[in-house]
């Protein structure tokens, strides 16, 4: 991969060439768009633990059939993938 020379850019007098960086976000449009992503993140929490839970409950209990299980076990087992897969490709800064 090649490397830009920022400095041979500015000086040529054939491109126009601007940086801009993005205006910051208003702190209540903030505040608002964290509240609203830790609600949508506990609920998407509390469904994601009672589908876990629910086939768990399946798995342990003798009551069910051999099919019930079968999806159970499919269910659960991506539950634990994503959650996995979260936890090993989210940025830790």
């Amino acid at each position: 991969m090649s490397e830009i020379d920022l400095n041979e850019l500015l000086k040529s007098k054939h491109l126009n060439l601007s940086i801009e960086t993005p205006e910051e976000e208003d702190p209540d449009d903030a505040k608002f768009r964290r509240c609203k992503e830790m609600i949508l993140f506990f609920v998407s929490l509390i469904l994601l633990l009672g589908a876990f839970s629910f086939c768990a409950y399946i798995l342990l209990s003798h009551r069910f059939s051999m099919d019930d299980e079968k999806w159970a076990t499919a269910i659960a087992s991506s539950i634990i993938t994503g959650f996995l897969a979260y936890l090993t490709g989210r940025n830790i800064k």
